[in-house]
């Protein structure tokens, strides 16, 4: 009777998870990104930016989306702010504004995948040209810079990252 009543369209199939908590659904999806074997940092980042971009927009439940409130929010976080002693702050790069946006994008792609949505509210928001943002130039290192790290790495008793001090030579 109720896929009946689904298919004449007298009960929407999304119901159910457009009341519940945003929070539950940020859990599920945690759920999920840790089921497939990602590594727990990546999976607390994409959380983290995801719980962020949501909690930013005021949003409690998939009822609440609209993506003009996600464009404004990150819009509003890339413009530069001024600190109570009037000292500019820089906005969010480019860059990091669209790692935002891909989280928020992919929780929308989960939950058209996981049918909790019928489509992904985000879908059409495009990323930002990063490369007209670019605030710290990347290089290679120097000769000197190079071997002046090789050296302090092979004198340090730290472990950094799962990696411990090796000589050079001996790698």
């Amino acid at each position: 009777q109720r896929a009946k009543r689904i298919a004449r369209g007298d009960i929407d199939p999304f119901e159910v998870h457009r009341s519940r908590p945003l929070a539950e659904h940020i859990e599920d999806v945690q759920a999920f990104l840790e089921s497939k074997g990602n590594t727990a940092s990546h999976v607390a980042l994409t959380v983290q930016r995801i719980t962020a971009a949501f909690n930013g927009c005021k949003l409690k439940k998939l009822s609440d989306f609209n993506v003009g409130r996600l464009a404004t929010w990150l819009s509003d976080r890339r413009k530069s702010k001024v600190d109570k002693e009037g000292n500019p702050l820089p906005g969010l790069k480019n860059a990091s504004s669209n790692h935002r946006l891909v989280a928020a994008k992919s929780f929308g792609n989960w939950l058209v995948k996981d049918r909790r949505s019928p489509e992904n509210p985000f879908a059409h928001l495009s990323r930002l040209n990063a490369s007209v943002d670019v605030r710290h130039e990347r290089r290679a290192l120097s000769q000197t810079e190079l071997s002046g790290l090789i050296a302090a790495t092979e004198k340090s008793e730290e472990t950094y990252r799962g990696l411990d001090a090796m000589p050079f030579n001996q790698a």
